[in-house]
């Protein structure tokens, strides 16, 4: 998949990115349906020679500790040592415990927003797990993500402070929130992006295009899917460029594979239009290559011609998924300990006005950069 995308897009005399048991397996169980081809694949890789530490590292890295155990137990428990299913099941319990603990926290705060006249569209986390994947208890997340008007976003961080949370970080587009006590994190946003990343989509437009979610005994509003895929194919890519190219979580790829295994009557041309209007069109594209090469997603075929045939989004899926492979074994996030120099500043150019199609997107991003970067 992911090796095949890298060997078509890099120079023919660059060597093969190698590929390591560990990531296989990982890849292979990231994904809540297995097919018989894979679950193959997953046996064959279970009865070579896995290193299970770096394996679960790796996992809860990426944010895909649950995956890896339902689909190990599912295919090929009786060939898993004993002692790491047992090791995966603890943590897959403990994981299923804290989501539970903090989609509790969310209805309760969506009531007290609701109370006080502010509408709110919660996203990531919860309302993901309950979704598109089904169970929260599959997907790992550890806050609570939580959009407001941004008329709103004063009134909610007064809120917030009586109920016991504290301001622990500010950004013009997001506010983080922690109650100590119980050690929960909410995260504020009024926009889905920083402002030196600039993707704008109107709050109002999104709110008449919500969809109802059951989570818990009750239910709430979440993204319509054709909303949600952008904003998770937009956050991808913004994660990327913040990143020098390097993917910094699988689950937000998993995340995106799975809407569009959710959602088999998804309005793609509606997709299309929307990111095509906004200007991220090449970040869509870029967002589903990532999750049909890493993950498996499947495309419809005029969605796959229209991906296929933007060349720039391809060959960024490809500088991602090679970055992926070669830092396998940092146990790490390199781009978060590299030095801010000329070298990162100039590959985040780079890398933004490559997955920016429209020339105003890349005019007014290069103004912003000389403004806020070499003046």
């Amino acid at each position: 998949m992911a090796q095949k995308l890298i060997n078509n897009t890099v120079s023919t005399k660059s060597p093969e990115v190698a590929t390591h048991p560990e990531l296989d397996l990982l890849l292979c169980c990231s994904r809540t349906q297995i097919n018989t081809t894979t679950a193959k694949s997953i046996k064959t890789l279970v009865e070579s020679n896995i290193n299970w530490a770096h394996l679960i590292q790796m996992a809860d890295r990426h944010g895909v500790l649950p995956l890896l155990y339902q689909s190990l137990n599912s295919t090929c428990s009786e060939v898993v040592p004993q002692t790491i299913l047992n090791q995966l099941r603890l943590r897959f319990q403990t994981n299923a415990l804290y989501t539970l603990f903090l989609s509790e926290e969310l209805i309760k705060l969506l009531n007290l927003f609701e109370t006080h006249q502010i509408p709110a569209i919660p996203f990531k986390g919860s309302i993901l797990a309950a979704s598109v994947y089904g169970d929260l208890a599959l997907r790992q997340f550890v806050d609570i993500d939580i959009l407001v008007r941004e008329q709103d976003f004063l009134k909610t961080e007064a809120l917030l402070i009586t109920q016991g949370y504290q301001l622990k970080l500010q950004y013009d587009w997001e506010q983080c929130f922690v109650d100590d006590n119980r050690q929960i994190e909410v995260d504020i946003h009024q926009g889905i992006a920083p402002s030196y990343f600039p993707f704008y989509l109107d709050f109002e437009g999104l709110w008449q295009r919500l969809q109802s979610v059951p989570l818990l005994e009750t239910t709430v509003v979440s993204f319509s899917p054709e909303d949600l895929l952008l904003i998770l194919c937009v956050q991808v890519a913004k994660d990327c460029w913040e990143k020098l190219g390097r993917l910094e979580k699988l689950i937000k790829v998993c995340d995106i594979a799975q809407v569009i295994q959710a959602y088999p009557e998804l309005n793609w041309q509606g997709v299309i239009e929307t990111a095509n209007k906004l200007g991220g069109l090449r970040m869509l594209y870029f967002g589903l290559i990532l999750a049909r090469e890493l993950v498996g997603a499947t495309l419809p075929p005029e969605i796959e011609l229209n991906v296929q045939a933007d060349s720039v989004a391809v060959s960024l899926a490809a500088q991602v998924c090679r970055n992926f492979f070669e830092n396998v074994n940092d146990s790490a996030d390199i781009a978060s300990r590299q030095d801010f120099n000329l070298s990162a500043m100039m590959q985040r150019f780079i890398f933004y006005i490559r997955i920016r199609e429209k020339l105003s997107n890349k005019i007014q991003y290069v103004c912003d950069f000389v403004r806020q970067e070499l003046i």
